[in-house]
């Protein structure tokens, strides 16, 4: 019996060793939505300036969705200015 689970926990260490290398080989060949995932931190004032001086202009009933919006486009709009709005596979970039 005692031999069983010998085999038992080396087996299990091999296939969970084997599963990390391959999931590492699948993380560095694959491109997912967390490669490109976009930290930002919101600056109370930014929010205030849109609040104040942009919202009343767009139309959009919910204020954070028009946030988000307006966040878009002018992140893209600083992508274009910067790179010419081209990335690198000579595509325009865009945020989803």
């Amino acid at each position: 019996m005692a031999v069983s689970v010998i085999v038992f926990i080396v087996l299990i260490s091999w296939f969970k060793n084997k599963t990390k290398k391959a999931y590492k080989k699948w993380d560095l060949n694959t491109k997912t939505i967390a490669d490109y995932t976009l930290h930002y931190k919101i600056d109370e004032r930014l929010y205030e300036h849109y609040e104040k001086e942009i919202f009343q202009h767009e139309n959009h009933e919910n204020i954070n969705y028009g946030f988000s919006c307006y966040l878009k486009r002018e992140i893209e709009r600083l992508l274009r200015l910067k790179t010419g709005g081209v990335g690198t596979n000579g595509k325009e970039m865009r945020i989803a």
